[in-house]
């Protein structure tokens, strides 16, 4: 009799695939998924953020018109290290006041980390913002609406928790199937 023909007196047809085949076959196709997730993570961060010119803000101690949302409150950007002296203005000539962020917001560009080192609420859609040196030479700095996510979604750190997600699932399917088989093997022979 052979493995794929039912036993006498039996009305069951075999199962073509055992479980523990579909479990480790299962875990193969996500663990790709995962790694197809991981790749595009990767490739989505490995270039970092990419600042518009309308928000770069040469650090020369001189105003620079930059436009805004006037709904939106804002950040100004700087690499992390001293921060530069800055002041906005709005276009009335009247001066925004500045708050300190606690530093949560970042943002990874090529060769550098920046930071969310001060938020403003514009009266109007641009403003002035002068920024001078007080220590590092900084080149520029960034203005920008707050992100309207919070700082672990935003930052983009959430894109690798989907493949280490998956890749965990993964494993415990092929740690399952893995148990099934093991303890197919143990059963004595009837």
């Amino acid at each position: 009799m052979s493995a794929t023909t039912p036993a006498p007196g039996s009305d069951r047809s075999p199962a073509p695939w055992s479980t523990s085949s579909v479990l480790l076959v299962l875990g193969a196709c996500v663990m790709a998924v995962a790694l197809v997730c991981f790749v595009a993570a990767a490739v989505a961060t490995s270039r970092g953020h990419d600042w518009p010119p309308e928000a770069t803000v040469p650090v020369d101690g001189q105003p620079h018109q930059v436009a805004v949302s006037a709904d939106r409150e804002a950040f100004l950007w700087a690499e992390v290290g001293p921060e530069p002296s800055c002041a906005v203005t709005g276009e009335h000539a009247e001066v925004l006041e500045l708050e300190t962020t606690d530093g949560a917001y970042r943002r990874a560009a090529v060769g550098t980390e920046h930071v969310a080192i001060r938020s403003f609420r514009p009266t109007s859609s641009s403003v002035y913002v002068e920024c001078v040196r007080t220590g590092e030479p900084y080149a520029v700095v960034f203005v920008e609406p707050v992100p309207r996510l919070p700082p672990f979604l935003a930052n983009g750190d959430w894109l690798f928790v989907l493949p280490a997600g998956l890749a965990l699932v993964a494993t415990g399917l092929v740690l399952v199937a893995t148990v099934l088989v093991a303890r197919q093997r143990r059963r004595p022979a009837a």
